[in-house]
């Protein structure tokens, strides 16, 4: 018989585990956040052409950050990858938002918030790429 392996968690692995975790923490919070702003009946943006789609575009630029974070410090994934990840994740979330969107009186799901929350996640996922490959470099 092989040796029997160790199977409870070292204080080394609850750490890592800890550390996983706290790099989700701020989208999550971003997501509820998102989630409680998407319940909210009759807000009333700032009228100019397209003010709404701006402001699904600037909300998922920071989810788009704040999850390709959490992939490339929490879990070690490249940066293609990881944008490519925020992405999904942030076209999946998106999605989710315009389907709750429909049951919130005042509210409907449009395909051009979702068109917007895609490229937000997919900008928000370039910037931390750029500025974690900009820190490597100095």
């Amino acid at each position: 018989m092989g040796a029997s392996k160790n199977v409870i968690p070292t204080e080394v692995g609850i750490q890592n585990i800890m550390k996983r975790i706290s790099y989700w923490l701020l989208p999550v919070f971003w997501a509820f956040a998102i989630f409680l702003m998407s319940s909210q009946q009759g807000v009333s943006l700032p009228s100019f052409p397209y003010s709404d789609k701006i402001a699904h575009l600037c909300v998922y630029i920071v989810f788009g950050y704040l999850v390709m974070r959490a992939l490339v410090k929490g879990h070690s994934v490249g940066t293609y990858n990881g944008v490519i990840l925020s992405l999904v994740i942030g076209t999946i979330y998106g999605f989710s938002d315009e389907v709750h969107q429909t049951f919130v009186p005042t509210r409907s799901a449009e395909f051009l918030d979702l068109f917007s929350d895609m490229v937000g996640s997919f900008i928000g996922a370039l910037i931390f790429g750029y500025v974690a490959n900009l820190s490597k470099k100095s």
